[in-house]
Formats: structure tokens, sequence, C-alpha cells
């Protein structure tokens, strides 16, 4: 398990630690490991679909990066995979397209580093997109509510960006997009 530390919350002079880290629990859940430093303010974690590359989401500076996930779990490689403005949480799919929660929207790339788009909300943009592997949906629930027809142009505008890439339904404030099986 990896999981980052950002300062969100902490008043600086209760911070136990003077870096903001990414750590890994071992398997055994025995040994907790320190596997980066240079971080301002990591966020969002996700693995590639084959698990062989880690993203970090670095909110203050505006990017994810990409590591190689070693054997023993250390992560070598660091690379700029993407620019984003202050990235959050984020998900990639079974194809290994990367939905990151950034300010204004969740913005879409693929497993190049490639924008392929991005879904506007008439509000703040969920902070967590959900892109499941088994099938390969794209669940979106913004901080407050998606407008009912007629309500907001955006919502139009939400609706045919996911149309543009598959089907979709809305329902209980939600969106869930799917591009069919894997």
């Amino acid at each position: 398990m990896y999981f980052s530390d950002p300062p969100y919350g902490v008043k600086p002079e209760l911070r136990e630690l003077d870096f903001q880290g990414v750590f890994r629990v071992s398997p055994d859940g025995e040994t907790l490991t320190l596997v980066a430093r240079d971080f301002v303010k990591p966020n969002g974690l996700a693995f590639s679909p084959d698990e062989k590359i880690l993203y970090i989401a670095d909110t203050e500076l505006g990017h994810i990066r990409a590591f190689d996930v070693n054997a023993d779990g250390s992560i070598t490689n660091s690379r700029i995979f993407c620019k984003v403005e202050r990235p959050d949480g984020f998900r990639v799919d079974a194809e290994g397209t990367l939905y990151i929660s950034a300010m204004k929207s969740v913005e879409i790339f693929d497993r190049t580093g490639k924008k392929r788009g991005e879904i506007t909300w008439p509000n703040a943009p969920p902070t967590s997109p959900l892109a499941t592997r088994q099938k390969n949906p794209l669940h979106l629930r913004p901080h407050r509510s998606l407008p009912r027809p007629g309500e907001c142009p955006a919502r139009s505008k939400i609706h045919s960006a996911l149309s543009a890439h598959g089907t979709f339904s809305s329902h209980n404030n939600s969106v869930s997009k799917s591009w069919g099986p894997v």
C-alpha cells in the first residue's frame, strides 16, 4: 500500500515531519518505507493497469509525476507525466487513461500523457473521479449537485463530453460513464 502525507489541515507547528512524503507499507504490514520526499504537496496516487507505473499528483506544483515500480516496491525514474492546474484525486481506467480532478474540470490524459479532453462542471469538479478496472466505467460526483436539464447550460456540456466517448447515465447527483467491457 502506498499513501501520500500532505500537510492539509495541520498547522505548521503541529507537523511531525519537515517534508511532504509518499510512503509504502510492506505487504505484511510490518514495514513503513519513505519512497519519495521531494514533493511540495503530494496528493492523489494511482497505478497503471499493469501496476508497473505509480502516478502521484503534486497539487502545489501542478503536475502528475510517473514512477517505475520495482519488484521490491521501491519507485524509480521520476518524470513529469502531465501538467494540470492543482491536481487532486484521480483514477486510471483499464486502458491506462487518467481522469484527474483539477481546479476547474476533470482533465483526461491518455497513457502517453497526451491530453484527450476535459469534463467541465457548473461548480467545483469532483475531488476523486472513479474509473474501475472491471467494467471500465467512470463515475463522477460533484461537490454540490448536478443541475437538472434546463437549469444550467453546463449540464449539456457534461452530457456532450461524456456522450462523445461512450454512454452515460446520471442519477442521485452523480454521473456514470461507461466505455463497455474491457
